[in-house]
């Protein structure tokens, strides 16, 4: 099962050094951020995160709706998962759907 998170945008607030980007899938819903989690046990879910544009389009193409491939630096994972992700307790890279 497949689950969105609403995340309110808000600033970088920093500069941060050179850093190896991750992609996650997400949408806009109005003004907020989605970011696409799986429903793996009761009330808890599994960030996909994948290392590649590539990676992260071949797994899109089963999510359906209005989903996206985005960049994220592993600043604004880390921000993710502990002000906005909070049912989050798994991250898996490079899932394979099915």
């Amino acid at each position: 099962m497949v689950s969105a998170t609403g995340i309110s945008p808000r600033g970088a607030g920093g500069h941060e050094g050179p850093s190896r980007l991750r992609y996650l899938i997400a949408r806009r819903e109005g003004n907020r951020l989605e970011v696409l989690t799986l429903d793996t046990r009761p009330s808890r879910e599994t960030l996909p995160v994948f290392t590649g544009a590539g990676a992260a389009r071949s797994f899109l193409r089963y999510a359906g709706g209005d989903w996206r491939v985005r960049e994220s630096t592993a600043g604004e994972l880390v921000s993710l998962l502990v002000g906005h992700l909070p049912r989050v307790d798994r991250i898996v890279l490079d899932p394979v759907f099915g």
